[in-house]
Order: C-alpha cells, then sequence, then structure tokens
C-alpha cells in the first residue's frame, strides 16, 4: 500500500474507528430485518466487519479503493465473509440487489453533495431495496438542514465568546454549569462544521494527509492559545485573560466571510479517470523529470475566455502535481498556444489521471471546448533524458 492510501486508511481509523454508540442500533436493525444488509460509506470496516461476526450478509460500498482493500485485508484476517464493491453512493449499481436494510451510517448522508447528491442516494438505494427494505440513515439536527454551515459556525462562535465572558463573572459554579453545556456544544458545532467542509473539500487520494494537516493545525492552535491565554493570566489576572479571550473569539466571526464553508457542498470531489492518449511506451516509473505539452487552437473571440480558463487549469495541473506550469502563444502563428507542465517523473505522470476528479474535468472540458480544431488538442510527452536511469549493460 503507497504512503499515501496508508495515511487515507489511518486517519479513516483515527476518526471513526473508535466509535461504538451507534453500533447497538446497526446490530439491532439488522437482526430484525429479513434479509441481507448493504452498507454505504463502509469505511475500512467499522459496521460492516460487526455484523458480519454476528452472521449477518454484508455487502459494504466505498468510494475510496484504499479503504475497501484494507477492509477486504482484515475480513480475511478475522475469516469474515462479506461482499465489498468501490463505488460512489450516489451512481452504485450492484449485481445484486434485494437488499432488507441499507445503512448510512456516521456523516455519510451529509457528505452527499447537498440535496441533489442526496436525492441521487436515495434513488440509487431504492433500485437496491427489495419488497419492504428499509433504508436507516444517520442524520444531522434539523437545524444543519435549515441553515447554513457559515451561520452556523458565526452563532457558536459568538455563543462560546458569550460563555467565555460568563465564565469570568461567574461565581457559583452551579449556575455556572448549565453555561458551560452549551459552551460545550457550540464547540461540537464548530469542530463538526469544520471536520465536514474539510472532508467535502478533499479528493480520495489525498484527503488523508488533508485531514491529518487539518488535525494538526488544530491542535497547535489549541496548544498555542491556551499558552498565550496562560500568559495573558499569569500577568493580568485570569478575569482579564478570560474577556480578552471573549473579546477575540467574537472578533473572528468577522473572519467568516473571507473564508466561507458554504462552497464546499458544491464542489463534485468524485474520481474522474481518464487514461491518458499515448500508449505503452517503454519508460522506467522513476524517470524524470516529464513535461506534458498540451497545443491548443484558440481563436481570437475566444482568448479572453481562453485566459480565464487557464488561470482555472493552472489550479487543477499543480494540485494533481505539476511542480511548474505556464501557457505561451506562438508569434509566428497566432492563436496556436501551447500549455505546459513538468512533473517529477513518469510514474508521477501517471497519478496525474488517478488524481482527476469530476470538478477538475469540468475545467478541462471548459478549456478543450474553445479549441477551434477538430479532434482534442494535440499532447506531448518529453523526457528529461539526462536523468533517465540506463538500463544494464549485459
Amino acid at each position: 500500500m503507497t504512503p499515501a492510501l496508508a495515511d487515507a486508511v489511518i486517519w479513516h481509523d483515527v476518526e471513526c474507528g473508535g466509535y461504538e454508540a451507534d453500533l447497538g442500533l446497526w446490530r439491532e436493525l439488522a437482526a430484525t430485518a429479513d434479509g441481507p444488509v448493504l452498507e454505504l460509506g463502509c469505511g475500512t470496516g467499522r459496521v460492516a466487519l460487526d455484523l458480519a461476526a454476528r452472521g449477518i450478509d454484508v455487502t459494504a460500498l466505498d468510494s475510496d479503493p484504499a479503504l475497501i482493500r484494507a477492509l477486504d485485508e482484515r475480513a480475511r484476517r478475522q475469516g469474515e465473509a462479506l461482499e465489498t464493491a468501490v463505488a460512489d453512493a450516489r451512481t452504485f449499481s450492484l449485481r445484486r440487489r434485494g437488499f432488507a436494510l441499507a445503512i448510512a451510517a456516521m456523516q455519510v448522508t451529509q457528505l452527499m453533495d447537498g440535496r441533489d447528491g442526496r436525492a441521487a442516494m436515495l434513488s440509487r438505494v431504492r433500485e437496491h431495496l427489495g419488497p419492504g427494505g428499509v433504508l436507516a440513515a444517520a442524520l444531522l439536527p434539523r437545524l444543519r438542514t435549515r441553515v447554513t454551515a457559515d451561520t452556523l459556525v458565526i452563532a457558536a462562535a459568538i455563543t462560546d465568546a458569550a460563555v467565555i465572558a460568563a465564565v469570568g463573572t461567574a461565581h457559583s459554579v452551579t449556575m455556572l454549569l448549565p453555561v458551560m453545556v452549551l459552551g460545550g456544544f457550540a464547540q461540537m458545532t464548530v469542530m463538526s462544521s469544520l471536520n465536514i467542509a474539510a472532508q467535502q473539500v478533499l479528493p480520495g487520494w489525498v484527503r488523508g494527509r488533508g485531514l491529518a494537516v487539518f488535525m494538526l493545525v488544530f491542535q497547535l492552535g489549541i496548544a498555542g492559545g491556551a499558552a498565550v491565554w496562560g500568559l495573558v493570566a499569569g500577568r493580568f489576572g485570569l478575569t482579564v485573560a478570560l474577556y480578552g479571550a471573549a473579546v477575540v473569539m467574537a472578533l473572528s466571526s468577522l473572519l467568516a466571510p473571507f473564508f466561507r464553508l458554504n462552497p464546499a457542498d458544491h464542489l463534485d470531489v468524485r474520481p474522474a479517470y481518464h487514461t491518458e492518449p499515448h500508449g505503452e511506451v517503454p519508460v522506467d516509473p522513476t524517470d524524470g523529470p516529464v513535461m506534458v505539452t498540451v497545443e491548443y487552437d484558440i481563436g481570437a473571440v475566444d482568448a479572453s475566455a481562453f485566459t480565464a480558463a487557464a488561470r482555472r487549469l493552472r489550479q487543477v495541473r499543480r494540485r494533481a502535481g505539476a511542480v511548474h506550469w505556464a501557457v505561451f502563444e506562438d508569434v509566428e502563428r497566432p492563436g496556436t498556444t501551447l500549455e505546459t507542465y513538468v512533473v517529477t517523473s513518469w510514474t508521477e505522470h501517471k497519478r496525474q489521471a488517478d488524481r482527476r476528479t469530476a470538478r477538475d474535468q469540468q475545467v478541462l472540458d471548459e478549456v478543450e471546448s474553445l479549441h477551434r480544431t477538430n479532434g482534442r488538442p494535440r499532447e506531448r510527452y518529453l523526457l528529461g533524458l539526462h536523468f533517465r536511469r540506463q538500463p544494464p549493460t549485459t
């Protein structure tokens, strides 16, 4: 398993593997279901393996191949028999149908890309359930379906600021307890909203590392804040430190318009794998660097549209691993535009196709739609010969 795939598995286990509060519910529902069980977004098998160990006929699916591979390995080690599939809950189509129960545990429903994504998931589940089949899903409170994530975070930050200020003025622990409970709910709201947003914007191939960085920054922020306010309390007193923290917390809500969470609901980070147009070539996987050039024929009327789309294309290439990117126009052939980007090795170039998301594909399609000549833009693949590994001599 590659480091990126291993990271995805480790992070998933850290975040979800130890959660057991809902297992009793899924066991009860599966035990009363008269037929096989389908789990959506199964991850590494927290629920699926638990049910399989109790003799339940389980089929588990997830869109992340790394998590499914880890689930298969664990099922094999534990001697559990269950079917698995790499598929998106919004588009899956299994040969097996007639499930008595479909389970969407934890945040699966919330990660379905808004109302349209949830509707697509429900449609696919309906096609796979048998007569009398039931879908059981973990849902967030109704408030989250009516209020945007940004509004929730702002309200929670202001609430937490008020709670901190109340702690600085309270003289009775008994009267302070209900306020502290409210502060706990506010903190959980912020943490869950940020966590969901992070999962929605990160593609599967980098989700493990991205979430690890997210949690690292989050925890460093908590530790750094504790150190700073501890110094303030030591010099000016505890009351001043609490009031100061409350003011800073309230002012932090002013940053919300500049770091919005709502756009995460509309990002489609599902894999959109496309094979490269070249055939198999005798290249060592470690050979590199590799320069890729794409030649477009752009009309004068589309020049400004191409320039705008190229800015988004640059982000797509760099996110997928390009270390350098540029666009040039041929001075002798107006309209002939050459995109160039460099990756560190042939393996890294091939990984770019694996890393492509539906959102990236939309940008690529937009750029290619401005190409005037029939057929796709011409692509070339150039290898840095001075770095190429020489074949062994006999």
